[in-house]
């Protein structure tokens, strides 16, 4: 391992020191293109169109955050190929763009088929998380609490938490242009009412970073689970903003993808994550922008990957017919210039006249 220690040992989380960081030669993304990101950023999705929609990733850091020049990625979805959940990060802006990595759609069993991955340690499994964790819920659930009580008996009655989080996650596997495993992207799908939550996983199935998520907001914490320290804050459509998740206004002509800003905090201190650092950090923006991206796709969903079973069978029809309207063609040709040929070719013949002459002759 490039870190600390080996999966297999007590290694909890990346870890930022000199021997940690990975060479060209060991990194599972050599020779791709990579995305540095600043500090604070904005994750801004564009317009859809029939075949894909595009976003893009900007500096907020200072300046204007619609120029371009503060553009350092991008992201694209074609609906076109089969597996249209894949989503494709560039680096670099217009004519310097190039793919860097893919997130697509996976499962554990595929995962662990295809990548023998799998989840070493989860959340539950770190002390500095357990009660950061317990705290946050106690917390943020007092919002969701209803009172109910009997109007005959007023003695009667309670208090009830109105909906609770989803236990259903989606996986999304992080590879790059070369198809190595990077990262594993734990997606908890949201309800109406509470967004869900995410957790980022290493190569090697070690969770490197966990989101302590709003039950109202849509605001992620992301925490370092060896320490608890905090990583990073997102938040839609900007931080502080603390519009109710449930009052987000979801773009049709957007995919539903809603805007997000994201602030990384400093680095540089002892085990502190390597996702801070520059080259590291588009590890937290591509976890935030899959939340937005599969949030978006839960109130939208594309026309064309609905219509290619119906252009398939159209496009079958329309060969089909074709084939019929040559055959039919050739064999309409035949009965034109056949019977011409074969008189044509009868009349042509110096020996069969004559015959014909001598047999009448000696009957």
């Amino acid at each position: 391992s490039n870190y600390r220690s080996s999966a297999n040992s007590s290694r909890t989380a990346l870890q930022l020191d000199e021997s940690s960081a990975p060479t060209d030669s060991e990194s599972p993304y050599y020779r791709c293109p990579s995305v540095e990101v600043p500090r604070k950023i904005e994750l801004k999705p564009g317009y859809t169109s029939i075949w894909s929609q595009e976003g893009v990733w900007r500096s907020a850091d200072g300046g204007s955050a619609e120029s371009e020049s503060a553009t350092f990625g991008k992201w694209r979805q074609s609906f076109t190929a089969n597996a249209w959940r894949t989503v494709t990060v560039l680096s670099g802006y217009g004519v310097n763009e190039a793919a860097a990595y893919f997130m697509e759609e996976t499962s554990l069993a595929e995962l662990h088929q295809r990548k023998q991955w799998q989840i070493h340690r989860n959340w539950t499994e770190y002390p500095a998380l357990l009660p950061l964790q317990k705290h946050w819920d106690d917390a943020l659930f007092l919002p969701k609490l209803e009172v109910s009580h009997n109007e005959k008996d007023l003695s009667s009655g309670g208090v009830t938490v109105s909906g609770r989080p989803s236990s259903n996650w989606t996986y999304y596997s992080i590879e790059n242009c070369n198809r190595k495993l990077l990262f594993v992207v734990a997606l908890q799908d949201s309800t109406e009412s509470f967004p869900g939550a995410f957790d980022i996983y290493d190569w090697d199935g070690i969770l490197v970073a966990h989101s302590l998520t709003h039950s109202v907001i849509d605001r992620h914490l992301l925490v370092q689970p060896s320490t608890g320290y905090l990583i990073a804050s997102a938040e839609a459509p900007t931080l502080q903003e603390g519009r109710p998740f449930l009052d987000l206004p979801k773009d049709a002509s957007r995919g539903g993808v809603l805007s997000y800003q994201v602030q990384f905090e400093e680095g540089g201190y002892t085990n502190a994550s390597l996702l801070l650092q520059e080259n590291y950090r588009w590890v937290v923006a591509s976890a935030v922008q899959l939340r937005a991206i599969v949030d978006g796709r839960e109130t939208w969903t594309p026309l064309l990957p609905s219509l290619r079973p119906w252009i398939y069978v159209a496009l079958g029809l329309v060969i089909a017919i074709v084939a019929v309207c040559l055959i039919f063609l050739t064999w309409k040709m035949w009965l034109l210039f056949a019977p011409e040929a074969r008189k044509a070719s009868a009349a042509s013949s110096p020996a069969s006249t004559p015959r014909r002459s001598e047999s009448a002759n000696v009957v």
